[in-house]
């Protein structure tokens, strides 16, 4: 677990997800709250598939 749950500039702030499924879900909300859905679609589509054992040439 990190130590600091959040990070906090001026003008800037920022909070770490408990896992990795949850920072994949909040960049589909936030994209769905721009109006572009189908952007957040294609990245999160992108990192799930870059995750994916076997990937990076490895056998998972």
């Amino acid at each position: 677990m990190l130590a600091w749950p959040h990070v906090s500039q001026p003008g800037c702030h920022i909070e770490f997800a408990q896992s990795p499924r949850d920072d994949l879900r909040d960049i589909l909300d936030w994209y769905a709250s721009q109006d572009v859905p189908q952007v957040g679609r294609r990245i999160v589509a992108v990192e799930y598939h870059r995750q994916r054992p076997g990937y990076w040439g490895t056998r998972g």
